[in-house]
């Protein structure tokens, strides 16, 4: 398998700012260990499909980009998520605040807007997933976990270990996932 088959194989489904960054190091790793590009590469690179695997797991494939970007190609315009998420769930939660002097609701809009001002130098992308993890995680702790709990009938005193574990659990998959679509939105704006 030479250089150019083992890239195609290695890269499969990979955005091509990702791609382009993989072969551009590849090539320059032949020419360092001094192989030529059309003899059989595996010994030198390894098996293409542990490296793409490998790959997935650092990178966002094609459609997950796609996906994430919300209508195109690094779409950076109005978002209604977006929207929702930074204004419209923190406007309703501080009326309802105000309204019933509910201390809940206050720590929510408080959270939502922190993560409003933190958020606001980040790719537009990532604005998004972090503004609607935000609003999900502080709707769920609203509104979801009282009633889970007056379901299950379990005492009350488990409920802020149990909230914490799920918080923690969503803020380690959501910093993976944002970590892949940081490195991958990098490789796709440096490919210009």
């Amino acid at each position: 398998m030479n250089a150019q088959q083992w890239l195609e194989r290695t890269t499969r489904d990979l955005p091509a700012g990702v791609a382009g960054r993989v072969e551009r190091e590849t090539r320059a790793h032949l020419q360092d260990a001094g192989w030529p590009e059309d003899a059989d590469v595996r010994a030198v690179l390894g098996d293409p499909e542990a490296t793409n695997e490998g790959l997935r797991r650092l990178y966002l494939t094609a459609k997950e980009l796609e996906e994430v970007t919300t209508g195109g190609s690094l779409r950076t315009g109005w978002n209604l998520s977006e929207w929702l998420a930074g204004l419209v769930f923190p406007a309703i939660l501080l009326w309802e605040a105000l309204r019933s002097g509910a201390l809940s609701s206050g720590l929510g809009v408080a959270v939502l807007l922190a993560g409003v001002a933190l958020t606001w130098d980040l790719h537009p992308a990532r604005r998004r997933q972090w503004r609607l993890m935000l609003m999900l995680l502080v709707a769920g702790w609203l509104y979801g976990l009282p009633g889970v709990w007056e379901y299950t009938g379990w005492p009350m005193v488990y409920a802020p270990l149990f909230s914490t574990l799920i918080v923690v659990y969503a803020a380690h998959s959501h910093l993976r996932r944002d970590a892949r679509l940081r490195r991958t939105l990098q490789a796709e704006e440096g490919r210009a």
